[in-house]
């Protein structure tokens, strides 16, 4: 009887012809692969750190934070300092990074708006590295044509390549999702343990990006239906071992800022602004629209608010939100005065104006997806930039959609379901463009990939490696 390619150990598995990890000969194509890609992720380095190059007349309040928790680490090795108020309301991937960044080049100012220093040379690093990322995940899925494909149109995409000029979570959270994909992608094919590895990096991306820890907690659901074996608790083993992975990660940082707070802080205790303004239906879900409407209110306990907004000054969102809060529950963690408020928005909007609310939620969807993202508006946007994103958003969506539903990889689905997953709930809280900026490379590895293997593989069964038992 015929014996199925997966239930093949890997170590007797044939070789692939073109590949050496154990002496075998390399062959010129898959050294000629290694420069391909190698040259795409100098185009993608060289390209952002000439957007990083030019003056900024300030720095936003997200980008001040980062900059200034990873100057603390860098100097001090603490997270955040006495006079910065809540540093937990920020995830800490991003300042470690740049703390890094100023241990490696201590010759240069952290944060420097006038001058590509440290920080901006790593946010272009994690861009090159990014390009790799989703090569990996678009040839593993449908081979090296696909990846070279992917990882071309995410170099020179401008949104993310503008984006690098930023200081923001948003290029690292790119980074780490599309690691953690490709960890579960490179899964499939193996033992147990590289299901840990992938969920390992899951906590990663977390740690980059709190808004994914919801979506990362339904990944290892999600491995327990993808994956294929021979009984049920093979899939159960996997899955559980995603999960095992993802919390050995996050466990260190959550007891560190659980300690901190009090409390059990998962990631960031910016969950319970995020929710109000979510569901603050005066404000159509917003920040912008909730920080206009919310100001007088603020004022009655900072009057400096409106001082500064007279001025032409715009204070800030978090500013006005702790203001509200400290107005609606004296004495209170502001964090948990303001979850609790978004609990009464649902019974004030959702109940009492359903369709409104509905409108509300329904325009998330394309306030997230519908425009482009490049960091802070510094700068005037290009007219052309959105229609560029959306295209390419467009055609990756159609490609990976068009993938499942002809290939019926399990691999490229789990991606999918990832996105969607990812998606709604984002629109269930404050759905911004700058939430799509964390997903296209995923969303472009995916929609590469799954338009090659629609096109290659048509209407024939699903491969091997995606149907298979996979060996314990």
């Amino acid at each position: 009887m015929a014996t199925d390619a997966a239930d093949i150990s890997p170590d007797q598995r044939p070789p692939v012809p073109g590949l050496s990890l154990r002496g075998r000969s390399v062959s010129r194509s898959s050294i000629a692969l290694a420069g391909a890609v190698l040259v795409l992720s100098l185009v993608a380095f060289g390209l952002r750190l000439n957007a990083a190059e030019g003056s900024r007349a300030r720095l936003s309040t997200d980008e001040h934070a980062y900059v200034r928790l990873g100057y603390d680490l860098y100097k001090d090795g603490t997270y955040g300092d006495p006079g910065m108020r809540n540093p937990l309301h920020w995830a800490p991937a991003t300042p470690a990074m740049f703390a890094l960044a100023g241990h490696l080049d201590p010759g240069h100012p952290l944060g420097d708006a006038r001058h590509a220093g440290p920080d901006r040379t790593a946010q272009a690093v994690v861009g090159a590295a990014t390009v790799i990322a989703v090569f990996g995940v678009a040839a593993l899925l449908a081979g090296p044509w696909a990846g070279l494909a992917a990882a071309l149109v995410l170099a020179v995409f401008p949104p993310a390549v503008l984006l690098g000029a930023s200081f923001l979570s948003e290029p690292l959270g790119g980074f780490a999702l599309a690691l953690a994909a490709l960890g579960l992608v490179w899964a499939f094919r193996g033992r147990r343990r590289r299901f840990a590895v992938a969920g390992g990096l899951l906590g990663f991306a977390c740690l980059a990006r709190a808004d994914l820890l919801s979506a990362a907690l339904l990944v290892p659901v999600g491995v327990a239906l993808a994956t294929s074996g021979r009984w049920r608790g093979e899939r159960l083993a996997r899955g559980a071992a995603t999960l095992a992975g993802l919390l050995v990660v996050l466990a260190p940082w959550t007891v560190y800022a659980s300690s901190q707070e009090h409390r059990l802080v998962p990631v960031t205790t910016g969950t319970g602004a995020t929710s109000f303004v979510a569901t603050y239906l005066p404000g159509n879900g917003t920040l912008f629209g909730a920080k206009q409407h919310l100001l007088p209110e603020a004022c009655v306990v900072r009057p400096v608010l409106c001082r500064l907004r007279k001025r032409g000054h715009h204070p800030s969102a978090h500013a006005i939100l702790v203001a509200v809060a400290q107005h609606r529950g004296p004495g209170r963690n502001s964090d948990v005065v303001l979850r609790d408020e978004a609990v009464k928005n649902l019974g004030r909007y959702g109940l009492r104006h359903p369709l409104s609310f509905g409108r509300m939620e329904t325009g998330k969807l394309w306030r997230m997806w519908g425009s482009s993202f490049y960091g802070p508006r510094w700068r005037p946007q290009p007219a052309w930039l959105p229609w560029v994103h959306r295209g390419v958003v467009l055609v990756a969506l159609l490609g990976m959609v068009a993938g499942v539903a002809r290939s019926r990889d399990r691999r490229l689905a789990l991606l999918a379901a990832v996105l969607v997953a990812a998606t709604l709930l984002n629109v269930l809280f404050v759905a911004e463009a700058r939430a799509n900026a964390r997903l296209v490379p995923v969303l472009i590895a995916a929609g590469t990939a799954g338009a090659v293997m629609a096109v290659r593989r048509g209407g024939r069964r699903p491969t091997t490696a995606a149907r298979a038992p996979v060996p314990l």
